[in-house]
C-alpha cells in the first residue's frame, strides 16, 4: 500500500534524479544489499586511472570521491573527478564495455572515450543506475556495477536487485555529503517508517 509519506519519499528521489543539473558536484553511493562502511562512494584514483570504492567522502582523504557532472551535448552524462591530484590522463569515469572494466579517460570525445558517456535510469526502487553509451553495445557489460565485498568496480548486464544490486546507486550532492557513511536501512527510501 502506497502511504502519503511513502509517495512524498519517492517523489523526492525521482525529482533529485531528474534535477541532476550540468556542473553539479556529487558523490555516487552504493546500495548494494551487501553493506559494507569501507566500500559506500565510488573513487577514483586519478594517479593511476583506477576506480574503486572508498567508506567516505572526506575530501582529505578520500578526493576521488567528489565528481562534476558535466551534460553533454548528446544529450548524455559524463562524470569528472574532483580528486585532489590532478592528472590530464585520467580525469572521466569511463568504461570498457569489451571486458567489463572501470577506469579514468582523458577526454570525452566519443570517437577515443565512448565508454564516458552515461545514461541515468531511475529504478523501481527510487535509486539510479548508470547506463555506459559506448560506442561497443554489450549486453553484459553496460551497468556500473560494485561488489561491496572486495570494493571492486566494474559493468553488470543488469539492475536486478537479486543477482546485481551494486548498480543501484544514489546521487549525493556535495558538499553536502556526510563524512561518515550511513547504512542505509531501506534503500527505497529513507524518509518512510
Amino acid at each position: 500500500m502506497l502511504t502519503t509519506k511513502s509517495f512524498i519519499c519517492i517523489s523526492l528521489v525521482l525529482a533529485f534524479a531528474v534535477a541532476l543539473q550540468d556542473g553539479d558536484e556529487i558523490a555516487l553511493m552504493t546500495h548494494g544489499s551487501h553493506y559494507n562502511a569501507n566500500f559506500q562512494y565510488l573513487n577514483a584514483g586519478t594517479v593511476d586511472g583506477s576506480v574503486g570504492m572508498a567508506k567516505d567522502t572526506d575530501y582529505t582523504s578520500a578526493s576521488g570521491t567528489w565528481w562534476k557532472a558535466h551534460r553533454l551535448s548528446d544529450n548524455s552524462w559524463a562524470f569528472e573527478s574532483l580528486g585532489n591530484i590532478p592528472n590530464d590522463q585520467h580525469i572521466y569515469l569511463n568504461a570498457d564495455t569489451y571486458i567489463s572494466a572501470v577506469n579514468l579517460a582523458a577526454n570525452t570525445d566519443y570517437a577515443t572515450a565512448s565508454g564516458t558517456h552515461w545514461a541515468l535510469e531511475t529504478l523501481s526502487d527510487g535509486t539510479i543506475a548508470l547506463r555506459n553509451l559506448g560506442s561497443h553495445a554489450n549486453p553484459t557489460f553496460k551497468y556500473l556495477n560494485t561488489n561491496t565485498y572486495t570494493g571492486a568496480v566494474n559493468l553488470a548486464g543488469t539492475t536486478d536487485y537479486s543477482s546485481a544490486s551494486g548498480t543501484h546507486w544514489e546521487i549525493v550532492p556535495l558538499p553536502l555529503a556526510p563524512a561518515d557513511p550511513v547504512k542505509i536501512v531501506d534503500p527505497s527510501c529513507l524518509l518512510c517508517e
